[in-house]
């Protein structure tokens, strides 16, 4: 069984990948004049020494210890080039795919670090193991430090007075490395048929989803996160020799495709094919991370990060859905601060319900706790009787206590996590947002609805900035989440708003301080429905 790279040694490789692909010096098969180094051989080892000086880890710690100085190394490596000493720079061949002849040499460099790792009896592959494996390679590491004359006595086995087994702790011997036993082939060809069936699985259920959250969806965000979870698949599998999966690959011959259930050929929405794709995704890198083991440990390590990933964008994804049931039909949004009605807060409130309002937010700063929680209650006795959500702003404990539809925070407070762990995973968590990021994170974070704004000045809260209606333009061609622009809006600039894209909008002072609440509440409503009609 092969050992396992450590985190610290995943991202020194990583980004050993990361230089390598971007390099327009991925090298041919073709050796420096006087050396038996290939050119790919020589900057694969560079990139892989690049990234251990920049890593602070084990390997990192050991350099120290010898004597050497970090910066005084990085600012070496900054001056030398990384064309091998007498090649003839016509030999070198623009490729920048990783499948060039680097990825050979990289792999190579792998597992000679599993071999070190072995030799020591450590179950794991750690940086110092890839350091000592450029040193027991005797190549460019060797050959760069004696050229840099950083000590004039350097050797595979001492590095000036100091023995170089310090740099992993074991003994440098050039006995022959036992390696571990291996599966017969004939059971490689069962994990690799395993392994394509698992790929092509993950591939499909990959698909389907971004099929529907790009095609039905309309999501411009969540689309982005999935494709680049596709690429990311796509390229932990072209670890895998193609060859082996090609030939493995027994579709006639598997017993699972004449193995049907009624489930399976019923789906009675979109949602539902959704919610199927990503089972189907997530049993399947499961698979490919456990069989991959035996295989590869790095190719495992590569999928586990997209599994956790998958987790996290199915959240986002399914509870997109769910925000859109709850809100659909409501897209007036009343922020109810007693302070701001002219009618009394209870007339007001009924008057703004008849016409329309389906989702309320008391917004109190100045009430006591004891005061505020009856207040709440009163508000959503009367809400639940026109079938409006009540939310709490910014007090998930008296939401809890109260037992609202919901809770509102901002930027400033509680997390959409912490949250969470007071109000329940059953209640609406609103987050305010300000910028595209904060967008993002609250669709990641699991947010049921956003606040987007400030659009205008306001009367409620004091801003320095105002995101504007570019804000609103940018959540409408990016967020699906349902999203509620706010502040400042009013009658005469919410038909601006909805111009700008947005199809709900959260109203303070255009309800609260109006004359006649119910006629502005049916006011605002005959803007999004006409705005909603266009859009149709």
């Amino acid at each position: 069984m092969e050992h396992i790279l450590t985190a610290a040694a995943l991202r020194v490789i990583e980004a050993a990948r990361r230089v390598l692909s971007q390099s327009s010096l991925a090298g041919t098969d073709s050796s420096a004049q006087g050396s038996e180094i290939s050119a790919s051989d020589w900057i694969a080892e560079e990139a892989v020494f690049a990234a251990i000086i920049e890593e602070e880890s084990v390997a990192h710690q050991r350099l120290v210890e010898q004597g050497l100085d970090i910066d005084d190394l990085k600012e070496r490596m900054g001056r030398t080039g990384s064309t091998p000493p007498g090649a003839d720079n016509h030999s070198w061949a623009k490729n920048d795919s990783e499948h060039g002849a680097w990825g050979v040499s990289l792999e190579r460099i792998i597992r000679q670090a599993r071999h070190e790792a072995h030799k020591s009896s450590q179950p794991e592959v750690g940086t110092e193991h890839l350091l000592r494996a450029l040193f027991e390679i005797d190549g460019w590491l060797n050959d760069w430090l004696a050229r840099e004359k950083l000590t004039p006595n350097l050797t595979k086995h001492g590095m000036g007075s100091a023995n170089m087994s310090t740099l992993a702790d074991t003994p440098l011997e050039h006995d022959a490395i036992t390696l571990p036993e291996v599966a017969a082939p004939q059971n490689l060809t069962a994990v690799y048929r395993l392994l394509d069936a698992s790929a092509n699985r993950a591939r499909e259920g990959l698909r389907v989803i971004e099929d529907s959250v790009r095609m039905i969806g309309n999501d411009g965000w969540l689309s982005r996160q999935l494709k680049e979870m596709r690429h990311a698949l796509s390229s932990a599998l072209r670890i895998l020799p193609d060859d082996a999966l090609l030939a493995s690959r027994d579709t006639p011959g598997d017993v699972g495709t004449r193995i049907s259930t009624t489930a399976e050929g019923t789906r009675t929405s979109p949602a539902d094919v959704v919610a199927a794709g990503f089972k189907r995704l997530q049993e399947s890198l499961r698979s490919l991370e456990e069989y991959g083991k035996i295989i590869d440990g790095y190719f495992a390590s590569r999928i586990e990060p997209i599994r956790y990933q998958s987790y996290t964008i199915e959240k986002a994804v399914r509870l997109n859905e769910l925000a859109h049931k709850t809100l659909d039909d409501r897209p007036l949004y009343l922020l109810l601060t007693e302070k701001m009605c002219r009618q009394p807060v209870g007339q007001t409130l009924k008057a703004a319900l008849q016409a329309g309002v389906r989702i309320v937010q008391v917004r109190e700063k100045a009430m006591s706790d004891r005061i505020l929680l009856d207040h709440v209650r009163r508000v959503g006795d009367l809400a639940h009787e026109y079938n409006a959500l009540v939310v709490m702003n910014d007090r998930p404990d008296l939401a809890a206590i109260a037992e609202t539809d919901g809770v509102h925070v901002g930027q400033d407070e509680l997390t959409i996590a912490q949250v969470r762990r007071i109000v329940g995973p059953r209640m609406m968590v609103g987050m305010s947002t300000h910028v595209l990021d904060q967008a993002e994170a609250a669709v990641r974070d699991g947010a049921t609805y956003i606040g987007v704004g400030p659009t205008f000045p306001t009367t409620t809260k004091s801003f320095m900035e105002f995101a504007g209606l570019d804000y609103v333009r940018e959540v409408a061609r990016e967020i699906v989440l349902p999203a509620y622009a706010i502040g400042g809006i009013t009658l005469e600039n919410a038909a601006s708003v909805v111009s700008a894209g947005a199809t709900r909008l959260a109203v303070s002072s255009a309800i609260c301080s109006a004359e006649a609440p119910y006629d502005a509440t049916m006011r605002l409503m005959e803007i999004l429905v006409a705005a909603s009609h266009h859009k149709d």
